[in-house]
């Protein structure tokens, strides 16, 4: 039986992750992170407290769980909290990193590392996957550090540079994408800036993505990220839109007035020209078709909610 190893998979991403390879037939799906399993415990084989940033910790987990593939979705990704805890965003992203990839090279897995646009600096997006990276936020450095020394330690790798990530939370922290429904639902005027453009992905797309990737033969960097390129003021737009909310309620701003502690890439959003060309079978969705579906879950949970389920 294949064994697909999935850290941070009580996040959202993981949580689609472990969910996605869930449903392949001779599969197990063994899932590790901190904090609250509840959230993923369907989809899971086995489930362990690991803390990424400890190689001992990452390599016991290993040595039981012996997984043919890893999908490292773990991450500290606040990024304005790594500006202020340089440290702690370096042990998860860069160090956490390089410890499941020499865990991967000694069982001789196959690793799938889940890494981030940020690793550019906005000028010149959307980007390809070889323009030259220049991240210039602590967390981008940690993330991009994280690619490097992965691709020290192991050859069998594939890197998934995605960003915006939205999508349903059954652990119900919340993304972009639900905390301005959360607003918008709750009449509460919201700033979102107009000035800062990247390509909104849905989870469970990027979880669909991940699946093509770990079970192919591809290696090196891969763009997985939503279809369009868009601020993200226009993004609130159509999510108001998509959810029948008032729009009015949407202030654009720019990213200066903010005072944001980390620098942000303003002209991002990432090609996906060489995705589609290699995976035509796996659909990359656009911002409507993702808030569709998106719109479909939310209201499944919810009739589950009246009817006692879910």
């Amino acid at each position: 039986m294949t064994c697909i190893a999935v850290t941070g998979a009580n996040g959202l991403l993981g949580q689609k992750v472990a969910e996605r390879f869930s449903r392949i037939r001779k599969a197990a799906v063994c899932g590790c992170g901190l904090g609250d399993s509840s959230t993923c415990a369907g989809s899971l084989s086995s489930w362990e407290e690991v803390d990424v940033s400890s190689m001992e910790s990452v390599l016991d987990w290993f040595s039981r769980v012996k997984p043919d593939v890893a999908v490292h979705a773990a991450a500290k990704t606040d990024v304005d909290a790594c500006e202020e805890s340089r440290l702690e965003a370096m042990a998860v992203n860069a160090e956490g990193t390089a410890n499941v990839a020499m865990a991967c090279a000694g069982a001789g897995a196959r690793m799938v590392y889940v890494s981030t646009e940020y690793v550019f600096d906005g000028l010149a997006g959307p980007y390809g996957e070889t323009d030259d990276p220049n991240p210039i936020s602590i967390y981008a450095k940690s993330k991009y550090e994280g690619e490097m020394r992965a691709a020290a330690q192991i050859g069998n790798l594939v890197i998934c540079r995605t960003t915006v990530l939205f999508g349903r939370n059954r652990g119900g922290a919340l993304n972009f994408a639900t905390w301005l429904l959360r607003e918008l639902g709750a009449g509460r005027r919201v700033r979102i800036v107009d000035d800062q453009r990247g390509s909104p992905t849905l989870a469970d797309n990027l979880a669909e993505m991940i699946a093509a990737l770990a079970l192919s033969d591809r290696r090196g960097v891969y763009n997985t990220a939503g279809a369009d390129v868009l601020s993200r003021f226009e993004f609130a737009t159509r999510i108001a839109s998509a959810f029948d909310l008032d729009a009015t309620l949407i202030e654009p701003v720019s990213t200066f007035s903010l005072c944001q502690k980390a620098p942000r890439p303003l002209s991002a959003g990432l090609r996906m020209d060489k995705f589609r060309a290699n995976f035509p079978e796996v659909p990359v969705l656009g911002v409507d078709e993702a808030l569709a579906v998106l719109r479909d879950q939310m209201d499944a949970a919810q009739d589950g909610r009246r009817g006692g389920g879910l």
